[in-house]
């Protein structure tokens, strides 16, 4: 299968847990291509209309797709908000979502994106295979990256 992830990293952080995947999928025998998605300000937390988007990957192009970014302010980001917004439709494609947030638990912003990243590619035609919040700041960071990357390494080997 033929999988894009198209990730927002503000830091480094969502583009480290992407890589992982990514290499977890290839190891089942998977497509993979990494998508970052670019912006031509330094800080995405300004307001909305003072930057714009300057890679935006093209989804039609993959058969499955892993969205990952940060939250910002208990959200989803900005810049990824803005991605979904224009991207066009999934026509059914399988989608797994996941954020990494700086705070330890994930009601302090974490479920609330995954949610709204997730809804956002269903109500583009997405079918919705699974999502994972990372907690940066959390002692169980590594468990939880680990664990996302088995279910999302299980979710795909059951679509060959």
């Amino acid at each position: 299968m033929n999988i894009g992830i198209i990730v927002w990293s503000a830091t480094g952080n969502t583009l480290s847990v992407a890589e992982t995947f990514a290499e977890a999928l290839r190891k089942i025998g998977h497509t993979v291509t990494m998508e970052p998605i670019s912006m031509d300000a330094p800080d995405p937390a300004r307001r909305p209309e003072s930057w714009n988007l300057t890679r935006e990957p093209d989804a039609k192009t993959y058969d499955s797709l892993v969205f990952g970014s940060p939250v910002e302010a208990f959200s989803l980001s900005g810049v990824m908000s803005r991605y979904l917004s224009d991207v066009g439709d999934f026509s059914g494609k399988p989608v797994f979502c996941f954020v990494t947030q700086f705070f330890p638990k994930p009601w302090m912003g974490g479920a609330n994106a995954v949610k709204q990243l997730e809804k956002s590619a269903v109500s583009r035609g997405g079918r919705p295979c699974g999502t994972a919040v990372i907690n940066w700041s959390s002692k169980k960071r590594i468990l939880q990256i680990e664990t996302a990357k088995i279910n999302l390494v299980k979710t795909w080997s059951l679509q060959k």
